[in-house]
């Protein structure tokens, strides 16, 4: 067995497939290990249960993913933070228990909470219970908490609850009985998906909690979304291949990430004039989108941290004092994190690479579309940046699990290596044979 750590960091467990190793039942990660990263146990699937060191801060998604056998484990009193998805497909996980002298977190019957119980964190999917009532004062339901409670039939929320965080409930398929209460104010992308309670829900408008739409399932055309929606849902409106205008009433105040994802047919929507929040990713693939009709608001904070969406033909679109001009080879949507990002925009030729930049900046909630979408484009993305020399921008794609592969690492480092032949940095170069070294050590290189 093998730890591959960096910086302090626990990046990989690597079992020989060889030897005996792939079946071993318990493993102690390393005392002076600060974080996990995602996937780091990946493919560790007959592993019953695992000691983490009292160095150990933080947790990041899906670090413990497809641990298929894992039943219980022990939360350390310094780990400060625990992404959402960290046990995503830990399916015999029983139990998640803590120390008392934890600041952070506190374990209630084996399902884990934040100290002061206002977050549900993971619920452990191998409980027997076919019924479960979420405690009285609890706020919020994190990120895939209940993901793949498969024994689950019923979940009972308090009146305290105000947000649901993405694929909260995801893939519990059995659950049939579910109720939203009036306070929750957000729901997230895919939070009931694959669940039969929200497949058994046939309104156009799937609208939850304080007017909430959380899903949209009409036929399309022109989409008029009803005045008591308060909050439009992420994703609500992804693959609405047949919807052409989207009208959205003076009451939403917030509209979440992805909402108007993959709309081909858009071709005018309406906002309201003011908004309190918004999502970084409203439009995406929007490419029949133009500039005729569509009507914006000149006030409010709808841009302050927005988006611009991708069109056919150049156009120059007017966003409060902001002027960008979008060309013709524009392929997607855009994610800005500011308005100083979305006005330099314009100076880079290769408008994809401002997505990747921006996205991966964003907040979590933009981080695994982010991430997917480096994965899906890693050969033009990573050539690109070790184009611009861009050093901090690759330390940080690196370490996206699938970016950098057995197959294309080699391409990789040629090309960075023809890069510096021609004044580019060499740190580019190295960082990318020293990754070459670390996880494929068989694969040679000629420099």
């Amino acid at each position: 067995m093998r730890f591959v750590i960096r910086n302090k960091s626990l990046r990989k467990v690597l079992l020989d497939d060889k030897s005996k190793e792939c079946f071993v039942e318990h493993i102690t990660v390393p005392e002076g290990v600060k974080s996990i990263f995602s996937d780091a146990f990946e493919g560790v699937q007959n592993v019953k249960s695992i000691t983490l060191p009292s160095t150990l801060k933080s947790i990041l998604t899906h670090a413990f993913s497809g641990c298929t056998s894992l039943e219980t484990i022990f939360i350390p009193a310094a780990l400060e933070s625990i992404s959402g998805g960290s046990f995503n497909d830990c399916c015999s996980l029983k139990s998640i228990e803590v120390d008392a002298d934890s600041e952070y977190f506190c374990s209630v019957d084996g399902v884990l909470y934040t100290k002061n119980m206002s977050v549900i964190v993971c619920y452990p999917p191998a409980r027997k219970e076919k019924g479960f009532t979420v405690p009285d004062g609890v706020k919020q339901i994190g990120a895939y908490a209940f993901y793949k409670c498969l024994n689950l039939e019923s979940v009972v929320l308090p009146d305290s609850l105000m947000r649901i965080w993405a694929g909260s409930f995801s893939n519990s398929r059995n659950i049939v009985s579910l109720n939203v209460p009036p306070r929750v104010k957000f729901i997230g992308l895919g939070a009931f998906r694959r669940t039969k309670w929200i497949d058994s829900i046939t309104e156009d408008f799937v609208i939850l909690g304080d007017g909430v739409l959380y899903k949209y399932q009409g036929k399309g055309g022109k989409v008029v979304i009803p005045d008591n929606v308060r909050a439009i849902s992420d994703g609500v409106f992804m693959n609405g291949e047949y919807i052409t205008e989207v009208f959205v009433p003076d009451t939403v105040r917030v509209i979440g990430n992805l909402s108007l994802g993959d709309c081909d047919m858009l071709e005018r929507i309406r906002f309201p004039l003011e908004m309190h929040e918004n999502g970084r990713l409203i439009f995406k693939n929007t490419s029949q989108l133009y500039d005729t009709g569509l009507e914006y608001p000149t006030t409010g904070t709808l841009y302050d941290r927005f988006v611009i969406f991708s069109l056919k033909s150049p156009v120059v679109l007017n966003v409060g004092k902001y002027v960008f001009t979008e060309r013709e080879y524009m392929q997607r949507a855009f994610i800005f994190s500011d308005v100083y990002q979305f006005s330099q925009a314009a100076n880079y030729d290769e408008c994809e690479y401002c997505w990747v930049i921006a996205a991966y900046d964003a907040a979590d909630h933009s981080r695994i579309e982010a991430e997917e979408y480096v994965k899906q484009n890693a050969k033009h993305i990573i050539n690109c940046v070790i184009e611009r020399n861009d050093y901090d921008l690759l330390s940080k794609l690196v370490t996206i699990n699938g970016v950098i592969t057995k197959g294309n690492i080699s391409q990789f480092i040629d090309h960075a290596i023809d890069n510096t032949q021609k004044g580019g940095d060499v740190k580019i170069q190295t960082l990318l044979i020293h990754y070459k070294n670390e996880y494929f050590p068989d694969i040679s290189i000629e420099i």
